[in-house]
C-alpha cells in the first residue's frame, strides 16, 4: 500500500514539475530557486525567447541564452544573443538592476576577449550606475575590469586609477582587494617603479599567517610576482625562493608559469639540470587551450637548454614555431573577424542607437523645456493682466460708489435747500 501511495506521489510530483511553464522554470533558475544543467538551460531560454511575447522574459531568456553559449565557447552567438538582451531591456518600463547590471557586464568581459577593448570599457561605465543602486562590490568589479582592459591598452595611467577605485570600493572584500594588489604591483613594474611593485606584493605576503585556504592563491601570485621583480634585480637566489615559495599555494595549471619563470631563472645563473627538470614540470602543465606567447614561449625556452645540434633542442623549437604559426593564424583569424566589422559592427550599432536615443531624449527634454518656458511665461502674463482688471474694476467700483454717495450727499442738501425757503 505504501510503494502504491507513493507512485501516485510521485505521478503527482512529476506532473507538477512538467506542468510549469518554461518562463517559471526560467525565473526560478535565474533567481536560484532551481538548478538546471547547461544543457536545460539552454534549451529553457531558447523556448522561452522564442515563445514569449512579454519584453522582460525575452530579454531573460536571451541573457541566459547569451550566458550558456557564453560557457560553451560560442562567443559569437553569446555576443549576439547579450545584445538582443540588452535592445530588448531599452523596452521595459521598468528596471532589473541585476539583470541590467549582468547583461553589460557579460558584453564587456566578451569583446575584452575579443580585444574590443574601447568597447568593453564603453559597456563597463553603462553599467555602473546600475552597480552603484546595487552594491559596492559589483562597482568595485567593474573599475577592476576597467583597469584590465586599460592595461591591455597599455594606458597605464588609466588603468591605476580604476584600480584604486576599485580598492576603495573593496573595503570589505578581501580576495578582490588581493587582485587589485597583484595588478598594481605588475602595473608599477611595467612602469620601471620596481620598489613600489615589490611593495605591493608584500602587501599580500605579509598577511600570510590569516589568509583563508580559498585565498591562498592569491598569496601564490605575489609570491610569483615578487620573484620576477627580483630576477629584473638579479637576485637570482631570492628569486628562485619566491618561486618555490609560489609553488606552495598555486595548484595544478597554475603552477605552469611559476615552473617556466622557475626553471628560466635556473638558466641564467648557469644549472642546466635543474632548469630542465622544471621545465619539464611547466610541459607536463602546458595549457593548450590558452594559447598566448608567454605560454609556448616555454618550447623555445628548453630547446635553448640544449645544444643547438642536438635531437631535444631540434624537437622543442619544432614545437615552439609550430604553436606560433598556430597563435599568428588565430591571431589574424579575430583581425579579420574584427575588420569585416562583424563583431565591431554589432556593438557599433547597438552603441550608435543608444546615442541616438539619448540625444532624441535631450532633444525632446530641451523643447519640453522650451515649451513649459513659453507656458509658464504666458500664464504669468494672463494671471498679470487678470489681477490688473480685477484692482482696476475694484478701483471703478469704489469710484462709483463716491460718486453714488457724493449724489446722495448733494441731493439731500438741495432737499434741505428747498424745506428750508418754503
Amino acid at each position: 500500500m505504501k510503494q502504491v501511495l507513493l507512485v501516485i506521489c510521485c505521478y503527482f510530483l512529476s506532473n507538477f514539475a512538467f506542468s510549469q511553464k518554461p518562463e517559471s522554470v526560467l525565473l526560478d533558475y535565474y533567481n536560484g530557486e532551481i538548478r538546471l544543467s547547461m544543457d536545460s538551460a539552454k534549451s529553457t531560454a531558447l523556448v522561452v525567447s522564442e515563445s514569449t511575447n512579454r519584453p522582460y522574459f525575452k530579454a531573460l531568456s536571451s541573457y541566459l541564452l547569451g550566458h550558456t553559449q557564453d560557457i560553451g565557447n560560442d562567443k559569437i552567438s553569446a555576443l549576439v544573443s547579450y545584445l538582443a538582451a540588452l535592445e530588448t531591456l531599452s523596452e521595459l518600463d521598468t528596471v532589473d538592476l541585476y539583470l541590467e547590471l549582468n547583461v553589460r557586464k557579460s558584453l564587456g568581459v566578451l569583446l575584452k576577449e575579443y580585444h574590443h577593448f574601447e568597447h568593453a570599457i564603453e559597456f563597463y561605465k553603462e553599467a555602473l550606475p546600475f552597480a552603484e543602486q546595487y552594491s559596492k562590490r559589483e562597482q568595485a568589479s567593474l573599475w577592476y575590469n576597467q583597469g584590465n582592459a586599460y592595461k591591455k591598452m597599455d594606458s597605464l595611467d588609466k588603468a591605476m586609477i580604476c584600480y584604486d577605485r576599485s580598492f576603495a570600493l573593496a573595503q570589505d572584500d578581501q580576495k578582490k582587494r588581493f587582485q587589485i594588489y597583484n595588478q598594481q604591483g605588475l602595473l608599477q613594474k611595467n612602469k620601471g617603479d620596481l620598489e613600489n611593485a615589490k611593495a605591493s606584493f608584500m602587501k599580500i605576503i605579509e598577511m600570510e599567517n590569516t589568509i583563508s585556504p580559498d585565498l591562498s592563491i592569491y598569496l601564490g601570485k605575489a609570491y610569483h610576482n615578487l620573484a620576477n621583480v627580483l630576477a629584473l634585480e638579479e637576485r637570482y637566489t631570492e628569486a628562485i625562493d619566491n618561486f618555490h615559495s609560489a609553488l606552495k599555494y598555486k595548484r595544478g595549471h597554475s603552477q605552469f608559469i611559476t615552473y617556466k619563470d622557475l626553471g628560466e631563472v635556473y638558466f641564467l645563473v648557469g644549472d642546466r639540470s635543474e632548469a630542465l627538470l622544471v621545465l619539464e614540470k611547466a610541459k607536463s602543465l602546458y595549457p593548450k587551450v590558452s594559447l598566448h606567447p608567454d605560454n609556448f614561449g616555454l618550447f623555445k625556452l628548453m630547446s635553448t637548454v640544449f645544444p643547438e645540434t642536438t635531437s631535444k633542442h631540434l624537437q622543442y623549437y619544432k614545437q615552439y614555431t609550430t604553436e606560433l604559426e598556430r597563435y599568428q593564424r588565430e591571431s589574424e583569424e579575430i583581425k579579420e573577424l574584427a575588420a569585416r566589422g562583424y563583431v565591431g559592427s554589432m556593438v557599433s550599432h547597438y552603441l550608435n542607437e543608444m546615442k541616438e536615443i539619448q540625444q532624441r531624449r535631450a532633444q525632446f527634454w530641451l523643447v519640453g523645456m522650451f515649451l513649459a518656458g513659453i507656458i509658464s511665461t504666458l500664464l504669468v502674463l494672463l494671471g498679470w493682466q487678470s489681477w490688473k482688471k480685477r484692482g482696476l474694476s475694484k478701483k471703478v467700483g469704489s469710484l462709483n460708489g463716491t460718486i453714488n454717495d457724493i449724489e446722495a450727499t448733494l441731493t439731500e442738501a438741495i432737499k434741505a435747500t428747498e424745506r428750508h425757503s418754503s
